[in-house]
């Protein structure tokens, strides 16, 4: 059996303002600590023009951008950065 978790990307206002990189990047820590406990897959609602419930609207240049090089080893980071 697998378990996958959907993450919604959706914003705390108080603690998470316009423009909502935190929610970004919360999103990611959530996203690489579901794959260090086990997690198969990790599924994010895409939402456009939205700005209460989800706010992802592109969710691959999420993963491009955040969650990919999230699992690189630090050497391969800094070697794709030049």
């Amino acid at each position: 059996m697998e378990f996958g978790v959907l993450f919604t990307s959706h914003p705390n206002p108080q603690e998470e303002p316009y423009p909502h990189r935190d929610v970004h990047a919360r999103t990611t820590d959530e996203i690489v600590e579901a794959e260090r406990l086990g997690y198969d897959t990790a599924w994010i609602a895409e939402h456009h023009f939205a700005t209460s419930y989800g706010i992802m609207p592109d969710c691959l240049k999420l993963f491009a951008e955040r969650v990919i090089p999230a699992f690189r080893p630090p050497a391969q980071q800094v070697a794709a950065a030049e």
